[in-house]
C-alpha cells in the first residue's frame, strides 16, 4: 500500500512543490517515506507516498532507469518477484534496488506495453518513459488498488484517490450522473466516480497518453479455457492454485496479520498460511446482535492454529460514531454498518503494529459463494427455494425486497434477472421516491451500466455464472474493494492482499464445472453447498462448523433504530444546509420519511436502513469536501 501522484503538463509549469499538497492528502496510505521528481523541461511529476514492506531499506521511489530513462511511481505488490529478477538478471538488468517495484521498470524496457501481462499482483502504477515521451498508467485486474485522473487547466493528472487530485487543484464538483447512477443502482460504472471531472482507470486497463492524447487499453480479459472433465485433476490444480495464492501473499519483510470471520474464506486463507510455516496474527470484528456475531467461530479456528484473536467489539453507537470518518477516509457511500466497523478493524490492526493483511474477498465472487447466487441456480434449474435458506441478514441488501425499478431492459438483454439485481432494483426504487424528478429513472441509467458491463457476462454461462461475472464487473471494484477495502485500509497504512484474487487462481477456477461451486447434494435432505471444491478441501483442516456452515456475508446490524439519539442524528444532518447543498433530493419528501419512521415495523428499518446511511454518506462529503454542484 503506497499512494501515488502524477501529473503532466504540456506547457511545462510542473514543479515538485506543486505535488506536495497532494502527497500530503496521500500520506496515510504510505507513512513510511515520500518523494517526488520533476522532469527538466516542467512537464512531467511524479510523487510517492511508501509503505515500506518489501526492500524496506532502499526501496525509495520515484524509481528510475537511467539508461533509458524511465521513470516509474507503483502502489501495491508484484509476486514471485525474486524467481522474475533472476530471470532479468540473467537477461542483463542492473538492479538498483531490492523492490519488487524495480521489476516495472525492466520488464517495461523489454516489453513495453505489454509489460503489464507479465506482472502478477494487486497494483497501480505511473510509469513516464522520457525517450519516447508516453505516459503509462495500469491498474490490477481486479481493481484491488485505485487509481484516478483527471484533466484539468492543460494539465492530466493521475493518483491514488479523488482527495489528492483535488489537492492539485482540479475543482470538487458532483457529477449529477454519477450521484444518479449510485442512488438508484448503488454501483458506478468501471470508469465512474461521484465527482464531475474524475474518473477512474478501469480494473485491468492500462491508461496511454501520447502524442497528446489519452486513451484506455484493456489488457486483462477472461480467460477462455476448455473445462476441466478430470474431477482429480481439477481438484489437484485448484488445491496448488489456492496454495501458491496465499504463499504469494505471505512475502514481506514485516509481519503479515490475517483477517479472520467466522467463514470459510479466511479460515482457509489462515490454515493455508499456517501450513506453510506462518501464522498470522488475526483479527475480527464482534457484534452486539447475536445474529451477526461470529466471534465465537473466529476464536475456534484461530485456536486451532495456535494464533492470537484480536477481537474489536462494536455496537451501533460506535459504528455511528464512526460512520462520517469512515465515508470521507474512503470517498464511498455507505450502505451498512460494515463500513465504519472494516475501517475501525484496519485501525486496531495499525495500532497492533501490522503493516499487511490478508483478506477473504473475492472467494464468493470465483466460487460462486453468495446466497443470491443459490437463488440464480434453484431458479434456472427448477429447484425449491427452500434450500436457499433464510438469508435474513442479506434481506433488502443483497437480497430482495419490496417494489423494484424496471427491470425489463435485463431480461431482455440476458434471458433472466439476477437476484442481487432485483435487489438494487429495490434499493434504487426507495431512494427514488427521495429523489428530485430530474433525477428520477428514465431507462438511460440501467442501459449505460449494461452498456459498460453485460459483456463480462457471457451468454453460454449458466445464470448463476452469468449473475456472478456482472457483480464481479461492478460490485467487487466500486464497491467491496475500493470502499470497504483499500478505502478503509489506506486510511491505517494497512496493504490489504486478498488470495482469492490471485489470477493464475482465476484462471483455474474458471474451468471449473459448476457442481464444483454450486453443488446440489440429492437425497432425504437436499441441500445446496456453495464454494463445494473449497469446501472439500478445507473439511480436514478447519472445525466442521465452518465447513458445513451457509454463507453469512459480513454485514452489521441495522444502525439506524428507532430511538432518540438516532432520530436525532437523522433530522439534524439531513435538514441542515450541507444536505440541502446536494444536488439531487426532494427535501419535503425527505422530511416525509423521516416522519413516517416512527410507525416502522423492524422489516422496514431493515430495508431503508441502506437508503438512510447513503444520505448520511452524501452528507458526509457534502460536509467535508463541499462540492460545487456540477453537471
Amino acid at each position: 500500500m503506497c499512494g501515488i501522484v502524477a501529473s503532466l503538463d504540456r506547457l511545462g509549469r510542473l514543479t515538485q512543490a506543486r505535488l506536495t499538497p497532494a502527497l500530503r492528502v496521500l500520506a496515510p496510505r504510505g507513512p513510511d517515506d515520500a518523494g517526488a521528481m520533476t522532469t527538466p523541461d516542467g512537464r512531467v511529476a511524479l510523487g510517492h507516498t511508501r509503505l515500506a514492506i518489501v526492500g524496506v531499506a532502499d526501496g525509495h521511489q520515484p524509481l528510475h532507469l537511467p539508461g533509458r530513462d524511465v521513470w516509474a511511481v507503483v502502489n501495491g505488490e508484484f509476486y514471485d518477484d525474486l524467481a522474475i529478477r533472476r530471470q532479468l538478471t540473467a537477461s542483463g538488468a542492473v538492479f538498483r534496488t531490492h523492490s519488487d517495484s524495480e521489476l516495472l521498470l525492466h520488464l517495461y524496457e523489454r516489453q513495453g506495453a505489454a509489460c503489464v501481462e507479465h506482472l502478477r499482483g494487486e497494483f497501480a502504477f505511473v510509469l513516464w518513459d522520457n525517450r519516447e515521451q508516453k505516459l503509462l498508467a495500469g491498474r490490477d485486474a481486479f481493481g484491488v488498488k485505485p487509481l484516478c485522473y483527471a484533466e484539468h487547466d492543460g494539465v492530466l493528472s493521475l493518483a491514488s484517490n479523488a482527495g489528492a487530485l483535488f489537492a492539485l487543484g482540479v475543482p470538487v464538483r458532483w457529477s449529477h450522473t454519477g450521484l444518479r447512477q449510485a442512488l438508484l443502482w448503488q454501483y458506478l460504472l468501471p470508469e465512474e466516480t461521484l465527482f464531475a471531472g474524475v474518473q477512474q482507470v478501469p480494473p485491468g486497463h492500462l491508461l496511454i497518453h501520447e502524442h497528446g492524447r489519452t486513451r484506455l487499453q484493456r489488457w486483462w480479459h477472461q480467460p477462455e479455457s476448455a473445462p476441466f472433465t478430470d474431477a482429480d485433476e481439477a481438484a489437484a490444480l485448484f488445491e496448488s492454485a489456492v496454495r501458491q495464492a496465499v504463499r504469494r501473499r505471505l512475502r514481506a519483510e514485516v509481519p503479515v496479520a490475517c483477517h479472520l470471520s467466522g467463514g470459510l474464506d479466511s479460515s482457509s486463507i489462515l490454515a493455508l498460511a499456517a501450513e506453510e510455516g506462518s501464522t498470522p496474527a488475526a483479527f475480527t470484528v464482534s457484534f452486539d446482535d447475536a445474529a451477526y456475531d461470529e466471534v465465537n467461530l473466529a476464536q475456534n479456528v484461530a485456536s486451532r492454529f495456535g494464533t492470537t484473536l484480536d477481537a474489536l467489539f462494536l455496537n451501533r453507537e460506535t459504528l455511528l460514531d464512526n460512520l462520517e470518518a469512515a465515508v470521507v477516509a474512503t470517498e464511498g457511500l455507505a450502505v451498512n454498518g460494515h463500513l465504519p466497523a472494516k475501517y475501525l478493524l484496519n485501525q486496531r490492526i495499525n495500532h497492533a503494529g501490522y503493516k499487511v493483511a490478508l483478506s477473504g474477498e473475492g472467494a464468493d465472487e470465483t466460487l460462486l459463494g453468495y446466497p443470491f447466487l443459490r437463488v440464480d441456480w434453484c431458479r434456472q434449474n427448477g429447484v425449491d427455494d427452500a434450500l436457499i435458506g433464510a438469508n435474513a441478514a442479506s434481506r433488502g441488501l443483497m437480497m430482495p425486497a419490496g417494489a423494484m425499478l424496471d427491470l425489463a431492459p435485463v431480461e431482455q438483454r440476458m434471458g433472466f434477472i439476477p437476484t442481487w439485481l432485483r435487489a438494487k432494483a429495490g434499493m434504487g426504487r426507495r431512494a427514488q421516491a427521495l429523489l428530485r424528478p430530474d433525477f428520477h429513472d428514465d431507462g438511460r441509467p440501467l442501459k449505460r451500466w449494461l452498456d459498460a458491463v453485460a459483456a463480462q457476462a457471457p451468454r453460454n454461462l449458466s445464470h448463476p455464472e452469468q449473475a456472478a461475472a456482472l457483480w464481479t464487473a461492478s460490485a467487487l471494484p466500486q464497491y467491496i474493494l475500493k470502499t470497504l477495502g483499500d478505502g478503509c485500509e489506506a486510511a491505517f497504512g494497512i496493504e490489504g492482499r486478498p488470495p482469492f484474487l490471485d489470477t493464475d487462481l482465476w484462471r483455474v477456477v474458471q474451468r471449473l464445472p459448476l457442481n464444483q461451486k454450486i453443488h446440489h447434494l440429492a437425497g432425504d435432505t437436499p441441500q445446496l453447498e456453495e464454494k463445494h471444491i473449497l469446501r472439500r478441501l478445507m473439511c480436514a483442516r478447519l472445525p466442521q462448523a465452518i465447513t458445513t456452515r451457509r454463507k453469512h456475508p459480513f454485514v452489521a446490524p441495522p444502525l439506524l433504530t428507532n430511538t432518540a439519539d438516532v432520530n436525532s442524528r437523522l433530522y439534524d444532518n439531513l435538514r441542515d444546509t450541507h444536505f440541502k447543498n446536494i444536488p439531487c433530493f426532494n427535501h419535503a419528501a425527505v422530511a416525509a420519511l423521516l416522519e413516517a419512521r416512527q410507525s416502522w415495523q423492524e422489516a422496514d428499518h431493515k430495508c431503508y436502513d441502506p437508503i438512510l446511511l447513503t444520505l448520511l454518506s452524501l452528507h458526509a462529503l457534502q460536509k467535508h469536501l463541499n462540492p460545487e454542484e456540477g453537471a
